[in-house]
Parts: C-alpha cells; sequence; structure tokens
C-alpha cells in the first residue's frame, strides 16, 4: 500500500481536506502578503487505520492543502506500543517530505491508578532521551518540537479557590 493509497478520498476525507484548504486560504485573507506561511495541524495515530494507509492520508492531505503536519508520537500517553509507535513514525517519514512534517516528543508520562481519573508526571531525563532514539531510528531525525501537559495542569490547580 503506497502513497497513492488514498487518490479517491472517502467522504469524511474529503471534508477534512476541504476544510483545511478553507482554513489555509482564510488565513492567508486575514494577513494579506503571507499566504506562504505554512498552516500546521496536529496528527496523532491510534491504530484506527494501519501506519502505512495514515501516513498516505496524511501525504495526500498536505500535497493538496500544503498544511504541515505536526505529528505527536504518543509516547507519553503509552496507549500504543513502542514497535507500533516506530512502525506509525516509519511510514510518515518514507510518505511526507521532511518540509511536510514536523515530529512531537511527548515528555510527560499518564498513568491510571486504580479508581482514578489519569495522572500526569513529567518524564524522567532517561525516558525522553530513549523516546528520541526511538524518532532517529524510526524517522532518521529527532522530534523538532516537545510537549508536556504539566504546565496545563499547573495553571489549572494556581486557579482553584483554597480551601
Amino acid at each position: 500500500m503506497g502513497a497513492d493509497y488514498y487518490q479517491v478520498l472517502s467522504q469524511p476525507h474529503r471534508a477534512l481536506r476541504d476544510y483545511l484548504a478553507a482554513m489555509r486560504d482564510g488565513l492567508a485573507r486575514l494577513v494579506p502578503g503571507e499566504a506562504e506561511r505554512p498552516v500546521y495541524a496536529s496528527a496523532f495515530f491510534s491504530r484506527a487505520s494501519k501506519p502505512e494507509q495514515f501516513a498516505a492520508l496524511l501525504a495526500l492531505l498536505h500535497r493538496e492543502t500544503g498544511v504541515v503536519w505536526i505529528v505527536q508520537d504518543g509516547l507519553g500517553t503509552h496507549r500504543m506500543s513502542e514497535p507500533d509507535t516506530a512502525e506509525y513514525l516509519r511510514a510518515i517519514s518514507r510518505a511526507l517530505p521532511p518540509t511536510g512534517w514536523v515530529g512531537l516528543l511527548e515528555v510527560f508520562d499518564q498513568r491510571r491508578g486504580p479508581g482514578t481519573g489519569p495522572v500526569f508526571a513529567p518524564s524522567e531525563d532517561a525516558e525522553v532521551e530513549r523516546r528520541r532514539a526511538i524518532w532517529c531510528s524510526s524517522a532518521g531525525r529527532l522530534p523538532e518540537m516537545t510537549f508536556s501537559l504539566n504546565q496545563r495542569i499547573a495553571a489549572a490547580r494556581a486557579r482553584r479557590p483554597r480551601r
């Protein structure tokens, strides 16, 4: 299954393509003379499609809209295995040009305790380096961005009324 897998887009994929193109065009109208600036959209994988299918869709949408994908690795949520994550990163790096995507490394760990909701904590330095190595070996490059939920959590706690 190659990059031409999505030559005929399904209705939901056509709607997404049209939405991304409209967003790009609308932003260009808001800031005249800046039409060549890229529009970024976040993407993450969840096994809803095979790695090659997912990568082909991102590549097609990039070609048709110019959107640059911010690809989240999902390693902080622990919802996918590292080998599965590596396979998605390999497929994306084969399907998209280097300028068509940037990598986003999750530097947090999401855990669930018995009977509790998600708990977020910063990843240990050694874990972050291990995740970077997964990026290098899978995508042939390091992620350009990092993402941590801890700042949001700290800000929410600061806004809570004290008892």
